[in-house]
């Protein structure tokens, strides 16, 4: 079955999360959460009958050094407290 799931995210530099496979990422935003901190949040259209895969993540701040770049792939950014705005890219 196809849907959309929500994923949060660790604001650290390297993650890795369980996903269906072929999932296919929409959108990155931070969110206010339950403790009144805003979390780093994914959204993906996922099928649910897919098998689960490890997918990496790389998160960097606006100005930080992206190593190896042409082993990433940019799927978005987004801006917390309209300050400071992170970078996610995932590691093919």
């Amino acid at each position: 079955m196809k849907t959309v799931f929500r994923y949060e995210l660790k604001q650290r530099e390297f993650q890795a999360i369980k996903m269906p496979e072929n999932a296919k990422i929409l959108f990155i935003s931070f969110i206010e959460g339950y403790n009144k901190y805003e979390t780093l949040n994914i959204w993906a259209e996922v099928d649910t009958d897919n098998k689960l895969e490890v997918v990496k993540f790389m998160l960097f701040k606006t100005g930080a050094s992206i190593c190896n770049i042409e082993q990433l792939t940019f799927i978005g950014s987004a801006k917390k407290n309209n300050q400071c705005c992170f970078h996610l890219y995932k590691i093919v």
